[in-house]
């Protein structure tokens, strides 16, 4: 009886888990063309979404969550226009490096905003970072302030 019992147990836990898609925000045009299609993957598979800021704080100054972050009411607007539930993680942290290590999961599915520009921009080498380190990252192209669908 005890194996069965563990058995129903485990099937209910994996009903429960989800799928978590996670968005680094580094502007506001690419983070939402980045949502838009988190969103439309997340409604059909049932995913959740986490918008992931990050401050960045040089060495000499504390690591101060007092002090707030410049665009969470952008973020909050973008959240809350996504349709779907949104959560918003702020960090406070050193570097991106450090940030992703302490907050993301192994294997985290990561969806990015890039515009395409002739030398490699910031969130590509984020992403290919992120790559690196083990995780999912998929390129939303933007052109502009609005998604390219090539």
């Amino acid at each position: 009886m005890y194996p069965l019992r563990a058995a129903t147990e485990h099937a209910s836990q994996s009903e429960t888990t989800q799928l978590s898609i996670v968005i680094p925000h580094t502007e506001t045009a690419l983070t939402e063309a980045a949502l838009h299609e988190a969103v439309r993957l997340a409604s059909s598979l049932n995913a959740r979404i986490t918008l992931l800021a990050a401050r960045i704080q040089p060495f000499p100054e504390p690591l101060d969550p007092t002090r707030g972050y410049p665009g969470y009411s952008e973020l909050m607007t973008l959240a809350e226009a996504a349709g779907l539930p949104v959560t918003v993680q702020i960090v406070y942290a050193r570097d991106w490096e450090s940030a992703c290590d302490h907050l993301l999961a192994q294997g985290s599915l990561i969806e990015m905003g890039v515009r395409k520009r002739w030398r490699r921009t910031r969130e590509e080498r984020m992403a290919d970072w992120l790559t690196r380190a083990g995780h999912t990252v998929t390129l939303v192209p933007v052109q502009g302030g609005s998604p390219c669908w090539t």
